[in-house]
C-alpha cells in the first residue's frame, strides 16, 4: 500500500496506529534462518568428525575440542532464540542471537585459524 507524503500538522499524523499483531514476514525469515542454522550445525559436526582422526598434535586436538564446545554453546543459545521467536519476540531474538553468538563465532574463527596455521 502506498501512502501520500504529508506535511507536519496533517490530521493523519495524529491518528494512533493499530498495534502490529501479525509478523508473518519476520516469522518466515526466522524459520529460514533456523533451517539454515540447523544445516550449518549438522555440516559442522560432520566435518569435525571427519577431520578428528587426522589431528595428531595435542594443540590441534585441544583446538577441535574448544571449537566443539563453542559450537555447542551456540546451539544452546539458539534454543533461547527459538523460544523468543515462538513467542513472536523477533527483535529480542535477533538481539539475543547477536549478543551471545557473535562472540562465539568470532572466537571459533580464531580457533579454526590456529588449527589451520598450526
Amino acid at each position: 500500500m502506498v501512502y501520500p507524503i504529508v506535511k507536519y500538522g496533517d490530521p493523519v499524523l495524529a491518528k494512533v496506529a493499530e498495534p502490529i499483531t501479525v509478523y508473518d514476514k519476520d516469522l518466515k525469515n526466522y524459520q529460514t534462518w533456523l533451517e539454515k542454522n540447523q544445516v550449518a550445525m549438522s555440516d559442522y559436526d560432520k566435518t569435525a568428525n571427519e577431520l578428528e582422526p587426522m589431528f595428531k598434535t595435542q594443540a590441534d586436538i585441544d583446538g577441535l575440542k574448544k571449537s566443539r564446545a563453542l559450537v555447542a554453546q551456540w546451539g544452546a543459545n539458539d534454543k533461547e532464540v527459538v523460544a523468543l521467536i515462538d513467542n513472536a519476540k523477533f527483535h529480542e531474538a535477533q538481539a539475543l542471537s547477536r549478543e551471545k553468538n557473535k562472540p562465539l563465532i568470532d572466537e571459533n574463527g580464531k580457533v579454526v585459524d590456529a588449527i589451520l596455521d598450526g
